[in-house]
């Protein structure tokens, strides 16, 4: 019985018979195709140590292929990874709040900025390839997909392979998921350009620290700087009383300038203090203890005492009838007698008292005073229509507390009393202290400052119809008060209290000697005393790190990794066979793979990209290991070979190569590879790979 062979056949079955020689291990030769009138030439073979292709007896073991690898390299660059974020954050914490003034340091702060998320960024994308690539290879296993697409998904994972991928396949819902994983693979790159970001170099912020600053101690003052000049005196008991004379000039001077403004004396920052500092600290010094005078208080049963000034007399009548009558608007007094004891200073007692006329205007005096029915009745204000207002002060000793603020070359400050310590000391006699105890120079000093500060506001204000008379007082020089003219023409003018006091003179009073004492400290009277609670503003800079930033980004990181390791897993443990896409495991997927080969001898395969559809398939070896091999679809394989063959195939000769001469090869275009010597006698061409 005849059989007929078609020549498509017959060139499989020449391949075939080539792949599968069973005799002795072959060497392959390569030799470069010349011209016929060249005599045919051998060249040194290369020895690979196996048979090629090879056979089940020469493939050595596929150990390298074994899932555990791929779980290792997988999960291991998983955890490595996870643990050098772990440091990261603690290497990153010791760090936070240290000083970055060295430059030295700082350039090897940076490097260690910089090693830790990008010896993360590596290590986690080595672990993430190798998922990508086990869905790569689950995907060509379950479909077949162009040699290019193939090329592309085997290709480490990058935003280019994988938009190419899509544009390769016309966006096939197949590939999506691998896409989407690959691009998902690209996020770790965010690491090295983000966490360098949570180690930020700032201005160090301000903290809690001791410093030491200037205080007031009045016990450190001599009595000659806080004093005019002392006269002696001897007690009945033998003591030397120190008779007070006044204050020094330079002390009413620091006194006066102190109770003329609203703001409080300053001094130099604190050598600690930085850019910027506040802190508190207390002394001891007299202080103002004032209680609120009513309008009963001042002009009882609304009467007007309008033979004295001692009250807030509103008229003071005068002594002859030429002068017009006075109308006082503001009067203090202090209960002290001059020139006695031996020309000193006696206190009756350390009160202060201050009256005044709140809202007074001398235009609404005047038209009253004008109008004709007041002249005739010989009539006067109806004093209780106005409104008179004062406070009655004691100077007690007391504890200040202060705080002070420096910053921007600025300097704020304010007290308060936080204890009372009795009244101010005023000696046996009302003239002053005892020699030698150790509160004399305390008292001396505090005398002086009551004194100062009560004459200052001591006197009186008034209207006569025609002018003001202030000189009689320095209270208007104070923020206490306001004298306003009004209306030049009318000469018309108010007074009232400062509306920054909220209609409390005793407040006024109390903050404004408050203020006055602060101007010691400047006098460096005491030594400086630290204190623990001051907030500094350091003129550094630091590191400042941000866990929740840090946090952020390697979580976000390390979730997208986790997707991309969980998919990867799942194909690995489905493909049983683990995928690196290396030179090496390439050849090992294609070397028993005759449909490539046969369209590569035939014809070459860039001719049939987007025609050819490759698949893999796997399968166990002699030795039990489990292989992967790429090849041509098996319903596609011979149709591809016949069509590329075709043209050729025109002879009846039953070796199909003995009707290719030189001039057919090379228009064909093709590169015959010959894969043993035997396969290839008698043929009388000159074969080469190219």
């Amino acid at each position: 019985m005849t059989t007929t062979t078609s020549k498509t056949d017959m060139l499989d079955a020449t391949f075939r018979s080539s792949f599968t020689d069973t005799g002795t291990k072959s060497r392959l030769s390569y030799q470069r195709l010349q011209g016929e009138e060249e005599p045919f030439q051998n060249l040194t073979d290369l020895e690979y140590g196996h048979s090629y292709p090879p056979t089940a007896n020469s493939r050595r073991p596929h150990t390298h292929n074994e899932t555990m690898g791929g779980y290792l390299t997988i999960l291991g660059c998983l955890v490595v990874a996870g643990t050098i974020a772990v440091m990261n954050h603690f290497v990153f914490s010791k760090l936070d709040g240290t000083l970055a003034d060295d430059h030295t340091r700082q350039f090897w702060i940076t490097l260690v900025q910089n090693t830790f998320p990008t010896a993360v960024s590596i290590i986690l994308f080595t672990g993430l390839k190798s998922a990508v690539s086990q869905v790569a290879l689950y995907r060509i296993r379950s479909e077949s997909y162009s040699l290019s697409v193939v090329s592309l998904m085997a290709s480490p994972p990058t935003l280019l392979t994988a938009v190419l991928t899509l544009i390769e396949t016309a966006f096939r819902s197949s590939v999506l998921g691998f896409v989407l994983l690959a691009i998902l693979a690209q996020g770790v790159a965010i690491t090295s350009i983000l966490v360098p970001g949570s180690l930020t170099i700032i201005a160090s912020p301000a903290r809690t620290k001791s410093i030491a600053v200037p205080t007031i101690d009045l016990n450190t003052v001599d009595p000659s700087i806080s004093t005019g000049g002392l006269f002696l005196q001897l007690t009945p008991e033998g003591d030397i009383l120190l008779v007070f004379s006044g204050p020094s000039q330079r002390w009413q001077q620091l006194i006066t300038r102190s109770a003329s403004t609203n703001v409080a004396p300053t001094w130099d920052p604190p050598a600690e203090c930085g850019l910027a500092c506040n802190y508190t600290f207390t002394y001891v010094a007299p202080a103002l203890n004032c209680t609120t005078l009513s309008q009963e208080d001042i002009w009882p049963g609304n009467t007007t005492h309008g033979n004295s000034s001692s009250i807030l007399a509103f008229p003071l009548m005068p002594n002859n009838e030429v002068d017009p009558p006075e109308y006082f608007f503001y009067n203090a007094t202090y209960s002290v007698i001059q020139g006695s004891k031996l020309g000193g200073i006696t206190f009756n007692s350390s009160a202060l008292e201050v009256r005044y006329l709140e809202g007074f205007d001398t235009a609404e005096l005047v038209d009253f005073l004008s109008d004709p029915a007041t002249l005739q009745n010989f009539s006067f204000p109806d004093i209780s229509h106005y409104s008179a207002r004062g406070a009655h002060c004691e100077f007690q000793n007391a504890t200040y507390e202060a705080w002070t603020a420096f910053s921007n070359n600025t300097q704020s400050s304010r007290t308060r009393v936080v204890e009372w310590s009795g009244p101010l000391a005023i000696g046996p006699a009302g003239t002053g202290p005892i020699a030698g105890t150790n509160t004399t120079n305390s008292t001396l000093a505090g005398l002086s400052l009551a004194y100062t500060y009560a004459e200052f506001l001591n006197g009186n204000a008034s209207f006569n119809l025609q002018t003001l008379e202030t000189g009689r007082t320095q209270a208007l020089n104070t923020p206490l008060f306001n004298l306003t003219t009004v209306n030049v023409s009318l000469s018309q003018s108010v007074f009232g209290l400062s509306r920054s006091l909220n209609e409390d003179i005793g407040m006024g009073l109390q903050e404004l000697f408050g203020n006055v004492t602060l101007a010691f400290v400047d006098e460096n009277y005491g030594a400086s005393v630290r204190v623990p609670n001051a907030i500094v503003v350091p003129s550094t800079v630091e590191y400042a790190y941000s866990a929740e930033r840090l946090g952020i980004v390697y979580g976000f990181v390390f979730g997208l990794a986790l997707v991309v390791v969980v998919f990867g897993i799942f194909a690995l443990r489905a493909n049983a066979y683990t995928a690196t896409f290396t030179l090496e495991q390439i050849l090992e997927m294609t070397v028993g793979s005759s449909g490539l080969q046969e369209l590569a001898v035939a014809g070459g395969l860039a001719q049939f990209d987007g025609k050819l559809f490759i698949k893999g398939e796997l399968g166990v070896d002699n030795e039990g290991s489990t292989v992967c091999v790429l090849d041509v679809e098996r319903e596609e394989k011979r149709c591809k070979l016949a069509r590329l063959v075709k043209p050729a195939l025109s002879c009846e000769n039953k070796n199909p190569f003995l009707a290719f001469d030189h001039v057919q090869v090379r228009e064909m275009g093709a590169s015959l590879l010959c894969l043993s010597r035997r396969g290839c006698a008698g043929i009388g061409l000159r074969i080469a790979v190219k």
